[in-house]
């Protein structure tokens, strides 16, 4: 959890367990079952969560009033906000 002043940013960790998908006549594919670590991001705001997901323009229609305000932020400080780093700024600035 990183803190902002009214937003907060939240890393979100899981595990997605992947399927054998091991393809006999073709010779392709895994013949083991896996476990991979993933994780998302997301911004708080109170008790919504809005998932970091799509371009900068779709996050921020989700900010409400602070739509405005977050793609200003975001086009004057080149924020990608799929890099968490960048995320993070954009709390700090909003």
């Amino acid at each position: 959890v990183h803190k902002g002043k009214r937003y907060d940013a939240i890393k979100h960790f899981y595990i997605e367990f992947l399927l054998a998908n091991y393809n006999v006549a073709m010779d392709v594919g895994s013949k083991d079952h896996r476990k991979v670590k993933r994780e998302k991001l997301y911004i708080a705001q109170g008790d919504q969560l809005i998932l970091i997901k799509g371009s900068e323009k779709k996050i921020a229609s989700k900010l409400g009033a602070d739509r405005g305000k977050a793609i200003s932020l975001i086009k004057e400080n080149h924020l990608n906000l799929t890099r968490e780093e960048d995320l993070y700024k954009l709390v700090d600035l909003l």
